[in-house]
This record gives structure tokens, C-alpha cells and sequence, in this order.
């Protein structure tokens, strides 16, 4: 009896390594396609399934007081940067339609997620055209521009979608400096930003794009005359 249960055991073991193992690395898309982790620059996938997954994924692990998504954010952010910048910004984030927002504190513990995202943001980025670079820590750079408008929503995201933290709270030092937009942040339903976010990919990729509401009125621009330092 006690052979044929150790024996049970060890078939409950092998069926569970077995099922674990023929688990594929991929994720059904919005597309009808599947998305592969570990070969992202093979997996098929379009633009309506970027938008799609961005306005779906929140900011901050779902801690705002409201839903505001990633895709949101990006339309924001790429309309405060030099209009040859505007695509990079809107893209900046595009790989996280696959694999969330993950808060950065977190990924810091994380080093082999760090190395993953990067693969599959430099896959995204090069399928649709955006320049991007490498740094020497493995990590996609695309640019002061990018890093300097991702700060100024960080800041208008804290003052408009985030609780009060405890007293002394220091953890948003990086913002030291960063002055918010003259805007209030308003969160647009899921629906919403995935069109808003499709409107500015179509404007700034169509032959000699123009101006439209999307890429204006949200004040404080990051000034024309001067180019950060990259990050």
C-alpha cells in the first residue's frame, strides 16, 4: 500500500512538472494572435492591439483613486514634447500592452523581468519604426525628451491621481525640481483612450501631420529652445 501511494505521488509529480513544462510562454492578444515572451520580435501584432492592452493596463499598480491607463498617459505625454519626439513619447510605453506596468520599485528587485521587459520593448519599438538605443546596464534608452516628459506626468499624476502620503514621505524624490502641467488630469474610460491613443498614433504618422485638439491645450510644454540631458 505504502509502495503503491509513494508510487501515486510520484505520478501526481511527473503529470504536474509535465503540465507546467508544456506551458508556452505567450498570451492571446486582442488580434486573435498569440504574443510570445520569449520571441517577441516574431509575434504578430498591430497597433489597435497596443492601444487595445495600454488602455486596459492602470498606472500604478491600480493604486490611483481612479482608473487612469498607460494609454492615457502617453497621449498626454507625447503632446508636452517637440512634435519629433511626439512619436517616440506616445511609444515609450507600448510594450507594457503585453506585460502591464509593473511599479518600478518592484522591478528593482527583479533583474531577469528587467532584462525580459527590455527584449520585448525593443521588439515592440523596432516593429513599428522608433529609434531607440541601448544602454551599457541592457536597459532600451530612447532619450531626454521621453525621460523629461515621463517626470512632468509623474508629477501631475501625484497631485491628481494620487493618495497623501504619510508624513516626510520621500519616496518621489525624483520629482525634486519637476514642476507639474498647468493642466488637472481628467481619466478617460478604457473606450476613451484607446481612441484618443489611436487619433495621435494616426496624426503623427500620417505624411506631413498636422495639428489637431489632441496636441494642444495642455500647458507647461517641456521648453522648444533646450534639449535635456538624456537619462
Amino acid at each position: 500500500m505504502a509502495r503503491l501511494v509513494v508510487g501515486l505521488i510520484h505520478v501526481w509529480r511527473l503529470t504536474i512538472s509535465t503540465e507546467n513544462n508544456s506551458m508556452n510562454p505567450s498570451i492571446l492578444i486582442k488580434s486573435g494572435r498569440y504574443f510570445h515572451f520569449n520571441d517577441p520580435s516574431n509575434s504578430e501584432f498591430t497597433i489597435e492591439d497596443v492601444a487595445h492592452g495600454l488602455s486596459h493596463v492602470c498606472r500604478f499598480g491600480g493604486h490611483c483613486r481612479e482608473f487612469y491607463s498607460v494609454a492615457q498617459h502617453s497621449m498626454i505625454a507625447s503632446c508636452i514634447v517637440p512634435e519629433n519626439w511626439a512619436l517616440r513619447t506616445l511609444m515609450h510605453d507600448a510594450h507594457e500592452a503585453f506585460i502591464g506596468d509593473m511599479p518600478s520599485p518592484l522591478k528593482v528587485l527583479l533583474p531577469d523581468y528587467r532584462r525580459i521587459e527590455s527584449e520585448i520593448q525593443a521588439a515592440v519599438l523596432a516593429r513599428f519604426g522608433i529609434p531607440f538605443g541601448i544602454g551599457r546596464d541592457g536597459q532600451v534608452v530612447l532619450g531626454g525628451w521621453v525621460k523629461q516628459a515621463d517626470l512632468i506626468l509623474l508629477a501631475t499624476e501625484r497631485r491628481d491621481l494620487m493618495p497623501e502620503g504619510p508624513a516626510g514621505d520621500d519616496e518621489w524624490a525624483c520629482l525634486q525640481g519637476i514642476r507639474p502641467l498647468d493642466i488637472r488630469i481628467e481619466p478617460m474610460s478604457p473606450h476613451i483612450a484607446r481612441e484618443k491613443f489611436l487619433q495621435r498614433w494616426h496624426q503623427l504618422t500620417r505624411p506631413q501631420n498636422a495639428d489637431t485638439p489632441e496636441s494642444k491645450g495642455f500647458g507647461n510644454p517641456i521648453p522648444k529652445g533646450e534639449s535635456p540631458s538624456p537619462r
